[in-house]
């Protein structure tokens, strides 16, 4: 679970806290549907503007420099080495995004997204995860980052005339008999 002040800041928090920390800086692995690469584009724009490095697979590459972003292609799994599981591995990518469709690209997309579970790489699979991972990413380099008990979260939300004070102020003259509920 994720709770803060924002959706961006609440979700880079439920993702530390499934294991899956996003980064702040690095390379990040593109792997698109053709449906995809013009939404995805955007995205990998935004990254590179973070300052974090592109990788992506042939055709999402080509898409890529379509779109003017500077990009390095990577093999896919049956075209050599080094491919999309040693960028992984090596660590060159902190990020993965990976929008499989089809029976050939599930399993390409299978293999590439257990060798990012296997080194702790957090992985995402749809477009709009890849659009709230982008926007956490955003609000950690921004520095938003804060820590606050669930009362304080409810209070700020509810203002001073919340139930918790309601029933606070009516402490001693509640009527413990049957049938009360606090």
């Amino acid at each position: 679970m994720g709770i803060d002040q924002d959706f961006p800041r609440a979700f880079a928090k439920s993702q530390a806290a499934a294991g899956s920390q996003l980064p702040k800086s690095g390379g990040v692995l593109f792997s698109l549907t053709n449906r995809n690469k013009p939404a995805g584009s955007q995205i990998a724009r935004e990254l590179a503007k973070l300052g974090f490095d592109l990788y992506a697979t042939e055709s999402t590459a080509e898409e890529f420099r379509k779109q003017n972003l500077e990009v390095r292609t990577v093999l896919k799994l049956t075209e050599g080495r080094p491919n999309v599981a040693d960028v992984i591995k090596n660590r060159d990518v902190v990020l993965v995004i990976n929008t499989p469709s089809g029976k050939r690209t599930r399993s390409e997309g299978f293999t590439i997204r257990q060798a990012a579970l296997q080194h702790n790489v957090p992985i995402v699979t749809t477009l709009a995860a890849a659009r709230a991972a982008l926007s956490a990413i955003r609000g950690f380099q921004e520095g938003k980052w804060t820590v606050a008990s669930l009362q304080d979260y409810y209070a700020k939300k509810a203002g001073p005339e919340s139930r918790v004070s309601r029933l606070e102020s009516k402490k001693g003259t509640r009527d413990a008999g049957p049938g009360t509920r606090d």
